[in-house]
């Protein structure tokens, strides 16, 4: 278990590794960027945000993560072997592999039992 920026740094030192995803599938999350509704400078965030999701800035956000681009056009900029890896050749086959991440359920019992046993230690 391990995050693609791992795998990556592995292969580069030659060392032997690689990913699959098992045929029970898998756990996915989605971490995004946002503008809270008190932020100075809205237009600047908005076009902040509109460069981060243009697919070339998301071939060097995915050449530096080794993360799948939320853009797959970022795909057009790519070697066969990363959209192949990326899985950028067929994401609709991707995406039903993954099991995405949900929001934890009674959210305050969780935080509440969590601080007991933080506070037992």
């Amino acid at each position: 278990m391990g995050w693609p920026l791992n795998t990556a740094d592995l292969k580069k030192a030659n060392f032997p590794v690689g990913e699959i995803i098992p045929k029970e599938n898998t756990t996915g999350w989605i971490d995004h960027l946002m503008i809270t509704a008190g932020s100075e400078n809205k237009e600047l965030a908005h076009q902040f945000l509109e460069y981060m999701v243009e697919s070339k800035t998301q071939k060097l956000v995915t050449d530096k993560t080794h993360y799948v681009p939320a853009n797959p056009r970022a795909g057009q900029f790519m070697t066969p072997e990363e959209v192949k890896t990326l899985h950028l050749d067929d994401v609709d086959a991707y995406q039903k592999r993954l099991y995405f991440w949900q929001n934890v359920p009674r959210r305050a019992k969780y935080n509440e039992i969590w601080n007991e046993v933080k506070a037992a230690q």
